[in-house]
């Protein structure tokens, strides 16, 4: 019987989930850049409207889609407060 220990063999930055893109990857001046290949969106409970952000940032705005669009949203759960922060790094 094994230890069921588990080896991450793919990227984080390219094979995300949201809550790594929504903590990490938008808030690291470094990934500003990057494109993932695949974003996993079942973290977070308003899947459609992170869904829907993401699809908008990389394809119908061409990679130069809007970040304040994206970094409405926290890296927990709900959209980032006003006052700063609401989770995930970073600040709004």
């Amino acid at each position: 019987v094994g230890s069921r220990v588990s080896l991450r063999v793919l990227s984080y930055a390219c094979f995300c989930n949201t809550k790594w893109f929504f903590r990490h990857l938008l808030n690291e001046p470094t990934w500003r850049h990057h494109r993932p290949v695949s974003v996993h969106t079942n973290y977070h409970p308003e899947k459609q409207q992170r869904m829907q952000a993401i699809f908008n940032h990389y394809h119908v705005a061409e990679g130069k889609g809007d970040w304040a669009a994206l970094r409405r949203w926290s890296g927990t759960e709900g959209s980032r407060r006003a006052c700063g922060g609401g989770g995930g790094g970073g600040g709004g």
